[in-house]
């Protein structure tokens, strides 16, 4: 979005600047035109009022009018005849007689033609040509307009320097491109530190990212040594795991303390069976040594008697030997 602001800016400028330097040139054109067309209109009513009587001086009263004509940047007006005999050149009218039929500009373009056939136009034209400016010897970009006076034979133009258009240009397009420069300027300021702010920000997601599955892990591996906590898991495929995984350990927390109670509860019955168990033993323990006790005294009855049997019988023997 940024950058398509720039181009666009750059490209309204541009169309901006085009627009003032094309509008300052038609202004200037407009203003030679209009020089060259009082200019005109001056040589002729002069030409009306004296036409034929002191045709020579009044030519010269409207010579030493018109050479010190000034307007626009360094504009004047300058005077030629259809033969190619300059009257009023460089801004001051001429003293004897001075040619222009072969000058040519600084690129070698001959000027007197170009401008005699400007001038023999319906209503006159605009012609581009170098040449110095009034006390310089240096050439620079000219446009001056043509017109013809046909009674007197005269070639009558307006002309300025482009160059100083070009520098009214530059100083008009000087501030707008300064302000483009510090909008662009801003504009690559704020993206340069919302660049290193969106490389701290992916630095630090892609971090938290990694970070996720290893907390998960270390869970898992039950070295967190904390309870696991969902709301620090921001990937929803991560945290629909992380739920599954915390259901599955839940179920069997549950299932080991229902194993846990059950095992306690058979320990305790079984201890409680061989206490009962003990018990009997105990009590049949108990019978045992009475039954063993009451066979070894009966055993012992037994072997009394028998002993009183013998001891018996032996008397009677003994009784009947006496007899």
């Amino acid at each position: 979005m940024s950058v398509l602001w720039i181009v666009t800016e750059v490209k309204d400028n541009k169309k901006l600047i085009h627009d003032i330097k094309k509008s300052t040139l038609q202004k200037q054109e407009k203003q030679i035109k209009y020089e060259a067309a009082n200019a005109l209109s001056f040589v002729k009513e002069m030409g009306k009022i004296h036409n034929g009587t002191y045709k020579q001086e009044v030519q010269q009263m409207v010579l030493n009018h018109l050479q010190h004509i000034r307007f626009g940047y360094a504009g004047y007006i300058f005077v030629n005849t259809i033969e190619g005999k300059a009257l009023i050149f460089d801004g001051k009218k001429v003293v004897g007689e001075k040619s222009i039929k072969n000058m040519t500009d600084a690129k070698g373009l001959k000027l007197f033609p170009m401008e005699r056939k400007a001038a023999l136009k319906p209503g006159g034209g605009y012609i581009r040509y170098l040449f110095k400016k009034m006390n310089d010897t240096l050439s620079h970009p000219k446009i001056s307009f043509i017109t013809y006076y046909k009674p007197w034979g005269w070639i009558i133009g307006a002309g300025d320097y482009l160059d100083e258009a070009q520098q009214k240009i530059q100083s008009l397009q000087s501030p707008i491109m300064t302000k483009v420069r510090l909008k662009i300027s801003s504009i690559l300021f704020v993206l340069l530190i919302g660049s290193i702010l969106l490389l701290f920000l992916s630095d630090y997601v892609a971090k938290q990212i990694v970070s996720q599955p290893n907390y998960l892990i270390r869970y898992l591996k039950g070295s967190s040594g904390k309870s696991f906590d969902t709301n620090k898991i921001f990937i929803k495929e991560l945290k629909i795991i992380a739920k599954e995984i915390i259901e599955i350990q839940n179920r069997k927390i549950l299932v080991e303390n229902e194993l846990r109670e059950h095992k306690e509860h058979l320990e305790e019955l079984v201890k409680k069976r061989t206490e009962e168990l003990n018990e009997k033993n105990k009590r049949l323990e108990y019978f045992h040594e009475l039954f063993v006790s009451r066979e070894f005294r009966i055993k012992e009855l037994r072997d009394e008697v028998k002993k009183l049997k013998q001891d018996m019988n032996i008397k009677d023997e003994s009784a009947d030997g006496l007899s």
